[in-house]
């Protein structure tokens, strides 16, 4: 996807404040890429063959987003604000279609997020994804990552570069 079009579905995206960071990828999804996992589209619907967790209803209600997340460490809280030792997850639900987006915090304080079956894009706030298709994030939730104790990053946008 080009930045125009990208700019145009994600309206505030500002082109000095994100940077594309893989190509284009069918093979998963923004949730699998929030879980660190390229081999699986993870969607409630079955459609495609789409991975979902055993045991976990097969819908995309914010209580059961945030139940697979707890499956993997995350818990609940306040504060969006980068914190030294924690990773965490922004869930992002809309008001008629429930959720439709989660981005990841990287180590430094930068978002990351899987653009459907587009690109992987870093962005340095949430607001830069918030849209019609998307919703707001509603849930932020985090986990403990040992190897980010000691906090050194320099927060800078790592490119793939696109037209």
């Amino acid at each position: 996807m080009n930045r125009e079009r990208l700019e145009e579905v994600f309206p505030n995206l500002n082109r000095d404040e994100y940077a594309f960071t893989s190509d284009e990828d069918e093979n998963y999804n923004c949730i699998a890429w929030a879980l660190n996992d390229t081999h699986h589209y993870w969607w409630h619907t079955p459609r495609y063959g789409c991975y979902w967790p055993p045991g976990v209803p097969r819908e995309n209600s914010l209580p059961v987003i945030r139940q697979i997340f707890e499956i993997f460490g995350y818990r609940a809280c306040e504060d969006r604000a980068y914190e030294v030792g924690f990773e965490k997850v922004a869930i992002f639900e809309h008001p008629e279609f429930g959720v439709e987006h989660v981005a990841r915090q990287l180590q430094g304080g930068a978002w990351t997020s899987k653009i459907g079956e587009w690109e992987n894009i870093q962005h340095r706030t949430l607001a830069a994804v918030e849209c019609e298709d998307y919703g707001s994030p509603v849930l932020i939730m985090k986990r403990r990552r040992a190897q980010w104790q000691s906090g050194a990053h320099n927060g800078s946008l790592e490119r793939v570069e696109k037209n």
